[in-house]
């Protein structure tokens, strides 16, 4: 299960430094995790911001990046 708890759908956070909390685990069946962004709504095109195969904690960051 992976779920993003900051920043949330929609929020426009300007040019600064973000980190991006959430937890990507599962018990029985975890192998890895990536985090893409796109622009709008309905992107087209995703960009990878970062991959790994280590588990996150609930509230613990995925991702950061200067968007």
């Amino acid at each position: 299960m992976a779920l993003i708890t900051f920043p949330v759908d929609g929020e426009h956070l300007g040019d600064i430094l973000i980190g991006i909390r959430g937890n990507a685990s599962d018990s029985t069946d975890f192998s890895s995790y990536e985090v893409e962004y796109g622009e709008g709504t309905a992107p087209t095109v995703w960009t990878l911001l970062t991959n790994s195969i280590t588990p996150v904690d609930p509230e613990d960051t995925l991702a950061a990046t200067d968007l």
